[in-house]
């Protein structure tokens, strides 16, 4: 079933965490930072594929993203969520581990990993990603999303 409801709860979640994120780039703390960052893309995703169906519980979405690539698209929706493929691969699991629990192999924490340019790339990627998740919502549902 495709809910506007659940792409919208997506959505705003991705929207709150991409929030925390800023205060956390501002509170200069910058593996915090990556890791809302990392939530607001993952949460931005899953609200586009939402709009197509079931969203399945993963850190990796890459996968169906090219499985609605798959699908008869206008070129708008279809060069939005291709501009979206490398910012999932980006912040996946891989990103969702490092910034949580760091690289537990190298001993190395998450506050060794990240830095003031990491947490800058991460907060302008998620911004790109909720606005592209909220342009697709408004031309799926015919209305800008709104709670």
């Amino acid at each position: 079933m495709i809910s506007a409801k659940d792409a919208l709860f997506r959505l705003e979640t991705a929207r709150r965490y991409l929030a925390a994120a800023e205060k956390l780039q501002e509170a200069q703390e910058w593996p915090g930072c990556v890791h809302y960052a990392q939530l607001a893309v993952e949460n931005g995703v899953k609200a586009i594929l939402a709009c197509w169906g079931p969203v399945p519980r993963s850190h990796d979405l890459t996968e169906w993203l090219h499985r609605i690539l798959d699908q008869d698209l206008p070129d708008e929706i279809r060069s939005r969520i291709q501009q979206l493929i490398p910012l999932a691969e980006e912040y996946g699991r891989q990103k969702h581990v490092m910034s949580t629990y760091g690289d537990e192999e190298t001993f190395l924490t998450p506050w060794d990993l990240f830095d003031e340019t990491d947490a800058q790339k991460a907060v302008e990627d998620a911004r790109q990603c909720v606005t592209l998740a909220g342009e697709i919502y408004e031309h799926q549902f015919g209305e800008p999303p709104s709670r």
